[in-house]
Parts: C-alpha cells; sequence; structure tokens
C-alpha cells in the first residue's frame, strides 16, 4: 500500500536566505498546507470502499478557480471547506474494514479535528501555523514508529527541523509586528469612539480599513475587528 502520509517527494528546500524566508512566511505555508492536506484526503479517499465513501457523502477538493492559496485567510477557508467534507468519527464498530480503510478513515477523521481545533484561533496567520506545528508532530511520530519503513519520513522530518529555528525567529517577529499593528488599531479606534460612542466594532474597522493608511497596508476589516474592543460605558 502506498504511503497516505508522506509525499512522493519533500518540499523543495529553500537554498537561499530569501527562499527559507519566504518558505515559512504565513503566505508560502497557506499554499504549502492546501496542497498537503489535499494530497494526502485524496489518497486516504481512494482508499475506501463505495459503501464507505457513500456514508461519508462526497468529497470535492477542486480548487475554486479564484482561490489564491497564498493569502492567509483564503488558504485557511480553503482548508475548513475541505474538513466540513470529511467524516468527524470513526465509522461503526459493526462494519468490516481492512487496514488500509482503517488508516485512511483515521486520517480524514484526525485531519478535520486539526483544522476545526485551529479555526478557533481569530488569526488565520496563526491557525496555519498550528495545522504545519501538527503535521510536524506527526511526522515526528512516523519517524518514531515507521521510519526504517517509510523512506520519505526522514526527507521531511530534515526538512522540517532545517527551519524551525528560522521559522520560530519569524513566527516570533511577526507576532510582535501584529501585537504593535493591534495597538495602532486600537489607538484610532479609541480615538473614533471619543468623538462618536454610537459607532459599532464594525463601523470602527471598516474605517479603519477604507482609510488610506488601511488600503495602502491591506487592512482587512474583519481582522481589525477581531483585534480592537469597544471601552465598556
Amino acid at each position: 500500500m502506498p504511503s497516505l502520509f508522506f509525499p512522493p517527494a519533500g518540499p523543495e528546500i529553500p537554498q537561499t536566505e530569501e527562499e527559507a524566508e519566504w518558505y515559512s512566511s504565513p503566505e508560502a505555508t497557506g499554499a504549502r498546507l492546501v496542497e498537503f492536506i489535499s494530497g494526502i484526503c485524496e489518497s486516504a479517499w481512494q482508499q475506501l470502499s463505495d459503501e464507505l465513501k457513500e456514508k461519508v457523502g462526497g468529497l470535492s477538493l477542486k480548487k475554486p478557480d479564484w482561490l489564491d492559496s497564498t493569502v492567509p485567510d483564503m488558504a485557511l477557508n480553503e482548508l475548513h471547506r475541505i474538513a466540513y467534507q470529511l467524516p468527524r468519527y470513526m465509522p461503526d464498530k459493526r462494519m468490516v474494514l481492512t487496514e488500509s480503510e482503517t488508516f485512511s478513515f483515521m486520517i480524514l477523521v484526525q485531519t478535520r479535528d486539526v483544522i476545526e481545533v485551529a479555526g478557533k484561533i481569530k488569526n488565520p496567520e496563526n491557525a496555519l501555523l498550528l495545522i504545519e506545528a501538527s503535521i510536524g508532530l506527526g511526522l515526528k511520530l512516523a519517524e518514531a514508529t515507521v521510519a526504517p519503513f517509510e523512506p520519505h519520513a526522514a526527507k521531511q522530518i530534515r526538512t522540517f527541523e532545517t527551519f524551525t529555528k528560522a521559522r520560530h525567529a519569524k513566527n516570533s517577529e511577526r507576532a510582535e509586528k501584529a501585537a504593535e499593528r493591534n495597538r495602532q488599531w486600537q489607538g484610532i479606534a479609541d480615538e473614533k469612539w471619543s468623538r462618536n460612542p454610537s459607532l459599532t466594532i464594525s463601523d470602527v474597522a471598516t474605517q479603519i480599513a477604507s482609510s488610506p493608511e488601511g488600503v495602502k497596508h491591506n487592512w482587512k476589516v474583519g481582522t481589525i475587528r477581531n483585534n480592537i474592543k469597544k471601552p465598556s460605558k
């Protein structure tokens, strides 16, 4: 049976500092995850019997033409679209499954679990990083268990380890920038509320996003709304 967890070839290893920086960016992470999750779900789906597929209800992995998976919000939405089609639980124990069907079904269930948990995080960039970290943990566990039988496992683990330190440094830097940006939004919001207390959070978020600076930096209304708080009366 072909490997369901490890793709035929690992991701291209960045050779330069610029490539390494792009590899660890939210944009590259989102695009990488959409391809990876789609791939393992497709592989797992093909191992299921027609009866099992009918119980799940179908699986569409074709990406919308308008999808740009380098945009974190869009990448996360695509992962949610895939996850919502996946089974939430293992099938009834009275059903007799082959070994490959059991593992395939488990992969689909666990994939949904990880994406749903990550979806509870408001910041899509952090949600994507959590999903990738979960995959990294899975690769570590797989390496410890089946490395002698999965030649691709070691290659994937080395790829993750090569960029762990760089990614952590970049993550800390992005987190600090995000915190500073949120403080900036809150300051602008507080000033607007001091002038007009009747404005809602959505009103203020829309005004900030449509301001010259908001347009310049492509600030999203939803992201602003999730990161500002209206002072209590």
